[in-house]
C-alpha cells in the first residue's frame, strides 16, 4: 500500500503494520513501519488494556458536559504528587479547619483524589478535614514575635500533609509550619513547637511517610484565635518553601540591660527545604553601660551546632561591622561589637543571613 499515491487512498483504506509511511524531517525524508507509528497513539485511541484503571470525573464548566477518563494510576506513580485535589483552609468562630476536596467540589467513588506515598496509594472518596480549634498555641503562631508592634498578627504560613498511618491503617491529615518533613519522626512531638505537627486520632509510626500536598497563609491573634487573612494564599502541590513573612524580633540586653526597640525592629524571612534566609533591623536606646551584646529572638530554634556571620552594628562608637552567633539549637541570636561594648544611648543592628533549621 506504501507505494500507492496519497489520491488513491481512501478513508476506509486498512494498513498493515509492515507498511512504510513516509515522514519529512531536518535533513531529508525518512520512512517507518505503519507499526511504529501507531504505538504511541493505541491508548489514546482506547486500545491498550490498563492494568489498575481508575474512573475519573474531569472538572465541569459552565456550558460544559461532566466527561469521564480512564487513567491507569500505575503509569503515574510520582511519588507525593496528587491528582484533582484541593486544599481549602477556612476560619469559623477562631478555629482553623483545613478540608480535602476535588477540584469541583464533588467527590465521590466516581471521582475521587488519589496519588502516591511512597509507594502507597491513597485514594479519597469522600472529604478530610482537620481542625485546630482556638486557645491553644498551636505551632507557637502566638508568640508575641508574629505581631507587629501595634499587636497585629502577620501571616504565617502553614504547610499540609497527607501520611498514610500504619498504626490506624489510614490516611491523615497533618499540619506543620516546616516543609521538609519525609516521615513523622521529622516533626517535633508537640503541637506549640514551632517545628511541631497538628493532627487528630492516633499518631502514626515515627517511621511513616508523610508528603507536603499544599500550603496556605494564617494568622493567630494575642488571645490564640486564628484569623483568616484576606488571602489565605493557598498553593496545592508538593511545595517546599514559604512566601516572605514577617516577624518583629524581641531585642534584650545582656543581663539586666534594657532595650526599648524606639527606632524600630523588624525581620522578614523566608524557607527554602530545610534553609531559613533572614533580615534583621533592631534600633532603640540601652539603658545600661558596657552592654556585651543584645539578643533578638527567632522565628526558628537553629540546629544544633554554632552558626555565625557578619552585621552592621551601631554601639556608640560608630557604624562598623561586628558579629552575630546562633548556637546550639538557641531560638536567639546575640549580636556584639567585636571591638568595645554597646553604650548608653541609641544603639541597635542590621543584618542579613541563613541557617538550617532541625532536621
Amino acid at each position: 500500500m506504501s507505494d500507492l499515491s496519497i489520491s488513491q487512498l481512501t478513508a476506509q483504506t486498512t494498513m498493515a503494520n509492515t507498511d512504510l509511511i513516509a515522514v519529512a524531517i531536518s535533513g531529508g525524508n525518512r520512512k517507518i513501519t505503519y507499526a511504529n507509528f501507531a504505538s504511541p497513539f493505541a491508548e489514546l485511541a482506547g486500545t491498550n488494556t490498563f492494568a489498575n484503571p481508575v474512573t475519573v470525573a474531569t472538572p465541569t464548566a459552565p456550558g460544559h458536559a461532566t466527561t469521564k477518563e480512564y487513567v491507569d494510576v500505575g503509569q503515574f506513580n510520582a511519588d507525593g504528587l496528587f491528582s484533582n485535589l484541593l486544599v481549602v483552609p477556612s476560619v469559623t468562630a477562631g478555629n482553623l479547619t483545613v478540608t480535602l476536596n476535588v477540584l469541583n467540589g464533588t467527590i465521590g467513588a466516581s471521582n475521587p483524589f488519589f496519588g502516591y506515598i511512597g509507594n502507597t496509594l491513597i485514594s479519597s472518596t469522600t472529604t478530610m478535614t482537620l481542625t485546630a480549634s482556638a486557645g491553644t498555641n498551636w505551632l507557637n503562631l502566638g508568640n508575641a514575635h508574629f505581631r507587629d508592634p501595634s499587636n497585629n498578627p502577620y501571616n504565617v504560613d502553614i504547610f499540609v500533609y497527607l501520611c498514610f498511618n500504619t498504626v490506624s491503617n489510614l490516611s491523615q491529615i497533618i499540619m506543620s509550619r516546616i516543609p521538609y518533613a519525609s516521615s513523622f519522626g521529622d516533626f517535633v512531638n508537640s503541637q506549640t513547637d514551632n517545628y511541631g505537627r497538628i493532627l487528630t486520632g492516633s499518631a502514626p509510626a515515627a517511621a511513616d511517610l508523610v508528603r507536603v500536598v499544599g500550603r496556605f497563609s494564617i494568622r493567630m491573634n494575642a488571645a490564640l484565635s486564628f484569623i483568616a487573612p484576606p488571602s489565605f494564599l493557598t498553593v496545592v502541590g508538593r511545595i517546599t518553601e514559604s512566601n516572605f513573612s514577617f516577624w518583629t524580633p524581641v531585642v534584650t540586653g545582656e543581663f539586666t540591660a534594657t532595650f526599648d526597640g524606639s527606632g524600630g525592629r523588624s525581620g522578614n524571612y523566608k524557607i527554602i527545604g530545610n534553609m531559613l534566609s533572614y533580615t534583621i533591623n533592631a534600633f532603640g536606646n540601652v539603658g545600661v553601660a558596657n552592654t556585651a551584646s543584645l539578643a533578638a529572638t527567632m522565628p526558628f530554634a537553629t540546629s544544633a551546632g554554632d552558626f555565625g556571620g557578619g552585621a552592621s552594628v551601631s554601639s556608640g562608637a560608630g557604624n562598623r561591622a561586628g558579629v552575630f552567633d546562633l548556637t546550639g539549637a538557641s531560638a536567639t541570636t546575640t549580636v556584639r561589637d567585636p571591638i568595645t561594648a554597646f553604650n548608653t544611648g541609641f544603639r541597635g543592628f542590621r543584618m542579613s543571613n541563613f541557617y538550617r533549621l532541625l532536621k
